[in-house]
């Protein structure tokens, strides 16, 4: 697990050259959102008076990115049409689009190569995350992949009933709390994780990752205290109004840190 300090403290940005490409998957339906997401693409939603995406554009380029990829499925012409090439937000953007829907990952099968390290970031997030400080953690670790995560609390709602075999009770815990850590849907890749995905192979993250750490890659974990929300759900999305956020298109001095 990498943090922060330790990241920008062994590895000064003049030693990192910072990642200048970003892929933002943004060809989910956002079927949870319901009537919110049925003709607004999920990544296009409003927070704060800016679509989704846009805020995170502003992040990514305030990190060094020049160049972002966006990878369209639902409503694709819906998202060109917005963002178009990208030169009013500061960057070239051009698109990716599924053929059908390939999961969380999926679209590196069909990814011209980078040159170099990139981000590949979910196109529904709010965060304050500075991807700088992600990918001097990636190459300081000399990482395959390194992924953004945060402690996160799930409670149950019932009690949680524990017993053995012959039916005695052993452990009664009313309305426990699981707590550890989850992905924030925010990465920072070497090259060569792209070809451990098919053209048109409909695959997760998750499963990617599995596949690089059975092949000796090295992946790391880069947790994150700050700011993060999935908009997927109305009450996330309405959370989300709600949350002392960067301005978009604000320059995060930790980049220069």
């Amino acid at each position: 697990m990498t943090n922060k300090t330790r990241s920008e403290r062994e590895t000064p940005a003049a030693e990192v050259a910072l990642p200048q490409q970003a892929v933002l998957m943004a060809g989910g339906r956002g079927t949870r959102l319901g009537a919110l997401a049925r003709t607004t693409p999920k990544p296009l939603l409003p927070v704060q008076g800016v679509p989704v995406i846009e805020r995170l554009i502003a992040r990514l380029h305030d990190a060094g990115v020049v160049t972002c990829t966006v990878v369209t499925c639902h409503l694709a012409d819906v998202i060109e049409g917005l963002l178009g090439d990208g030169r009013h937000l500061g960057v070239r953007i051009d698109y990716l689009r599924e053929p059908f829907p390939l999961g969380t990952a999926g679209c590196l099968g069909l990814l011209a190569k980078p040159a170099r390290s990139f981000y590949l970031v979910n196109a529904d997030l709010v965060t304050d995350l500075c991807f700088a400080t992600l990918a001097r953690a990636h190459a300081a670790g000399n990482a395959t992949a390194t992924i953004a995560v945060r402690r996160h609390a799930t409670p149950v709602e019932y009690g949680l009933v524990e017993f053995d075999a012959d039916g005695r009770l052993t452990r009664y815990r009313e309305k426990p709390v699981h707590e550890g850590f989850i992905g924030m849907g925010m990465y920072c890749l070497a090259p060569r994780v792209c070809d451990h995905v098919g053209i048109n192979e409909a695959v997760t993250m998750p499963e990617v990752l599995e596949r690089l750490m059975a092949a000796g890659e090295t992946v790391l974990c880069h947790r994150h205290d700050g700011i993060w929300c999935d908009i997927g759900r109305p009450a996330d999305y309405e959370l989300s109004q709600q949350l002392e956020l960067p301005v978009a298109g604000q320059r995060d001095q930790r980049r220069a840190a």
